[in-house]
C-alpha cells in the first residue's frame, strides 16, 4: 500500500513538471478588493454591485455583504476577469439579466453565492462567446424566476458548482456548442400554472460540445397542475459528448402511473433519464455517452452514439471555509488507490495528457492525501482550509487514480470558492 501511494505521488509530480513546461508565465497585475454593502457600514466602497463593477479593473474582487436584504443590481454585462462573491453562508439576493460574454482566453470570471428568487424578473447570467473560464458557484433560483439562470453558448469552459435551479418552463440548464461542467448541482424543471408542458427539453439540455456531470442530481419536469404531463427526460443531449460520474442521479419526469417510455423497466413511472439524439456509429459525428456504473438512471435511458459504461475517477470537495475542516470525496476504480491534490485555479487551458487533463497550477500544488477506495468506490479525505486565504480565492482539486495493473487516470476538476463561516 505504501509503495503504491509513493508511486501516485511520483506520478503526479511528473505530471506537474510536464504541465509547468507547457504553461507560459503570465504578467503579475496588482488586484484590488471592493466591498459592496447596501447598508453602507464601515469599509463600504459601493452600495450596489453594478457600480463596483464599473470601477473594478481586470482581475479585481468584489465582496458583497447582505446589506439591507434588498436585491442588488447585477452589472449590465461582464466582459473581463472579475470575482463577485458573497463570502458568508447566506446568499445575497440579486436581480437583472447579466450576460457574461466575450471573456478573453486566460481570464477567470467567478460569481458565488447569489439568489435569483427575490425581486427577480428575467434575472439570469447567460454565458456567451466566453473563451476564458467562467465559474458560477452557489447560485440559487426558484420557480419564481422566469429567466433561464443556467445558459451557455459558444463558450470554452463554464463550470456550474452547487447550482440550484428549479425552472418553471423548460430546462434549468441550457448549453449549446460549449464545454460544461455540472459539479454537485441540483436542478429540475417544474411547471407552474398556465405553462404548457414542454417535450424532450429535459431538466438539462445540451446541444453540441461536451458536458461533464459530476456528483449532481438532474430531474425532468413534474406533472402539470392542469393534469397534463411532460415527456421530459432528465437530460436531453443532441450532438453532445456526455460524461456522468461521481455518484450522480439522472431522472426523467415522474408520472403518477407506469409509462411505456421506459421499455427496460415497464413498471417505472419515469420517462427517460437520458435521451441522446445524434448519429449512430460508425458515423464519425456520433456523440459519446460515457457513464459510471454508480450513476442512478432508474434503468431508463436512450443513447444513440458511442455508449460506454465504465468506472472513472471523480473528486467532490466540500465548501472551503477559512479555518475549518474540509471533507473531500474521491471516486476511483474498484480496488484502486486515489490521491487528491489541490492548487489555486488559473486561467490557462488544461494540459492534455493521455491519462487525463491537468487543471492544477504546477507552480503551487498541495497533496491532500491518499486512500484506498471502499466497496462503494469512494474515499473521503479531510484537510483544513488555511485562515490566511483570501475571500474569493478559488481552489481547484484533482484526484489521481491508480488501479491494477498499473492503470493511471486523472479526474475532472473539482472547485471550491473560499468563504467565511
Amino acid at each position: 500500500m505504501t509503495g503504491n501511494r509513493a508511486e501516485v505521488r511520483m506520478m503526479v509530480r511528473s505530471l506537474m513538471c510536464i504541465a509547468l513546461l507547457a504553461i507560459l508565465p503570465l504578467p503579475v497585475v496588482a488586484q484590488r478588493t471592493w466591498i459592496v454593502d447596501s447598508a453602507n457600514r464601515p469599509g463600504t466602497h459601493f452600495l450596489d454591485i453594478d457600480d463596483a463593477y464599473a470601477a473594478a479593473g481586470v482581475g479585481d474582487t468584489i465582496l458583497v455583504r447582505p446589506g439591507r436584504n434588498l436585491a442588488y443590481d447585477l452589472p449590465t454585462e461582464i466582459t473581463h476577469a472579475i470575482r463577485i462573491v458573497a463570502p458568508g453562508p447566506t446568499p445575497v439576493p440579486v436581480r437583472r439579466r447579466c450576460p457574461i460574454q466575450d471573456v478573453p482566453a486566460g481570464d477567470i470570471v467567478v460569481l458565488d453565492n447569489m439568489d435569483f428568487a427575490t425581486e427577480s424578473v428575467n434575472a439570469s447570467v447567460p454565458v456567451g462567446r466566453a473563451q476564458g473560464l467562467v465559474i458560477l458557484s452557489r447560485m440559487y433560483a426558484s420557480p419564481q424566476v422566469f429567466g433561464t439562470a443556467g445558459n451557455a453558448q459558444n463558450s470554452a469552459r463554464v463550470v456550474f458548482l452547487r447550482f440550484r435551479n428549479f425552472f418553471p418552463a423548460g430546462p434549468s440548464i441550457v448549453a449549446t456548442n460549449s464545454n460544461i461542467w455540472l459539479i454537485d448541482c441540483d436542478i429540475h424543471s417544474a411547471y407552474s400554472s398556465g405553462q404548457a408542458p414542454s417535450y424532450f427539453n429535459g431538466g438539462a439540455y445540451f446541444g453540441g460540445g461536451r458536458a461533464w456531470i459530476i456528483g449532481s442530481r438532474i430531474e425532468g419536469g413534474i406533472d402539470h397542475p392542469n393534469g397534463n404531463t411532460a415527456m421530459d427526460p432528465g437530460i436531453y443531449a443532441v450532438y453532445c459528448d456526455l460524461f456522468i460520474t461521481g455518484g450522480s442521479t439522472i431522472l426523467g419526469a415522474d408520472y403518477s402511473v407506469p409509462t411505456l417510455a421506459c421499455p427496460s423497466n415497464p413498471g417505472s413511472t419515469r420517462h427517460w433519464s437520458v435521451r441522446q439524439s445524434s448519429p449512430s456509429p460508425p458515423d464519425p459525428r456520433a456523440a459519446w455517452f460515457v457513464h459510471d456504473p454508480n450513476t442512478t438512471f432508474d434503468n431508463c435511458y436512450i443513447a444513440w452514439g458511442h455508449d460506454l459504461v465504465r468506472e472513472f475517477p471523480a473528486v467532490l470537495p466540500g465548501e472551503a471555509i477559512r479555518g475549518q475542516q474540509q471533507s473531500i470525496v474521491a471516486y476511483g476504480a474498484t480496488g484502486s488507490i486515489v490521491s487528491v491534490f489541490a492548487s489555486f485555479v488559473h486561467g490557462a487551458e488544461p494540459v492534455h495528457l493521455s491519462i487525463g487533463d491537468v487543471w492544477l497550477d504546477p507552480g503551487l500544488v498541495v497533496e491532500i492525501g491518499s486512500a484506498a477506495v471502499g466497496p462503494d468506490r469512494r474515499a473521503t479525505l479531510t484537510t483544513t482550509i488555511p485562515p490566511w486565504l483570501q475571500l474569493g480565492d478559488v481552489l481547484v482539486y484533482q484526484a489521481a487514480c491508480l488501479s491494477q495493473p498499473s492503470t493511471w487516470e486523472i479526474s475532472q476538476p473539482g472547485f471550491a470558492v473560499v468563504r467565511d463561516p
